[in-house]
């Protein structure tokens, strides 16, 4: 109880002055103590979900009762976040899955924890297929044939195995032809020889130039004319004395190339590809994997007569390693510009 003395003067209209005094008695009521805590929202971690070491953004939305000003803090796995310009929003790069801590406080002290996670995603492991590593994978014909075989258009070939030294391509293909399930070993491996579509699964092709060779293991040979190579589940393997690539083509051949689970090791280059006065080539790779050595690179790409190679897709294009009789995905390999 607070005690008031009050002391004045009453005047009436004829200037009659009266004095009083007495004594007000008041009770006055502490002010009110905020006790509420701020009431947490939401924590929203943007992206979701991301590679170790990338930057994620932590918005804390949060609320109080008394409309104070709130103070934030935010932990991600131990680690103090940085605030952004806006109360409650972090930003930070995770190296691993992390749990985020944190608290909102108003400025009575009042104080509320809060907490999240954010999620690094771990990439899928590249996957290999089913591509033939070495010349006595058991998949192959066992019964080995001494000669080449020249493929009509139309024609295809399937189970054969082939070791020869005529210094010609082993497999001549015409045109719209399939080859699946063989291996080659020889000076010069596969010849395009024709327009239309080349198929080319589950093949072992190696080639070993001698003297003034220069080898490839499939080369398209046919001026003038368009086509679309595939090779799927397939290696190309190449010695490194007078050879030239695991895949050429040029010489005014042109059309697509599309090329999936496929290993190229040895050679000048394991793939070169150019355009020429027939149009533009369609590149398309997904799961490719070149194996050093190479004399001078994996591959060489250039645009020829105004023509350009066009790179539709270039998906787990990558170095690697063959260990214990396995394919090891390893550095990635930009796509060229």
């Amino acid at each position: 109880m607070t005690n008031y003395q009050l002391t004045g003067t009453v005047k009436d209209g004829a200037a009659t002055v009266g004095d009083f005094s007495g004594t007000l008695n008041m009770t006055i009521a502490p002010p009110p103590v905020d006790t509420t805590k701020p009431v947490i929202n939401s924590v929203v971690v943007t992206p979701a979900s991301g590679a170790a070491g990338s930057k994620r953004t932590i918005k804390v939305n949060a609320t109080d009762a008394g409309g104070g000003v709130l103070t934030y803090t935010c932990w991600v796995g131990g680690q103090q976040a940085t605030a952004g310009a806006t109360p409650g929003e972090f930003t930070a790069s995770p190296q691993d899955t992390a749990a985020i801590d944190g608290n909102v406080t108003d400025e009575a002290g009042n104080r509320t924890a809060y907490t999240g996670s954010v999620v690094v995603a771990v990439d899928p492991p590249i996957q290999t297929g089913t591509i033939p590593l070495r010349w006595d994978d058991p998949r192959f014909n066992s019964t080995i044939l001494q000669s080449t075989v020249t493929l009509p258009i139309g024609a295809n070939l399937s189970n054969k195995s082939y070791n020869e030294y005529s210094g010609g391509s082993t497999v001549v293909c015409a045109g719209n032809n399939i080859v699946s399930i063989v291996r080659v070993k020889s000076r010069e491996g596969v010849r395009v020889g024709g327009p239309g579509n080349f198929e080319y699964s589950e093949c072992y092709i190696e080639a070993n130039g001698s003297g003034s060779d220069h080898a490839d293991g499939l080369q398209a040979y046919a001026p003038g004319a368009r086509g679309v190579i595939k090779a799927r589940n397939s290696s190309f393997v190449m010695g490194m004395t007078a050879v030239n690539c695991g895949f050429f083509i040029a010489d005014n051949w042109t059309g697509t190339i599309d090329l999936e689970n496929v290993m190229f090791t040895g050679g000048c280059y394991g793939l070169r590809a150019h355009p020429d006065y027939g149009g533009d080539n369609i590149i398309r790779l997904k799961n490719v994997f070149f194996v050093p050595p190479f004399l001078y690179g994996p591959f060489y790409f250039s645009n020829v007569a105004g023509h350009k190679n066009i790179f539709e897709l270039w998906e787990n294009v990558c170095y690697a390693t063959i260990s214990n009789g396995q394919l090891i995905p390893g550095a990635a390999i930009p796509k060229p510009v």
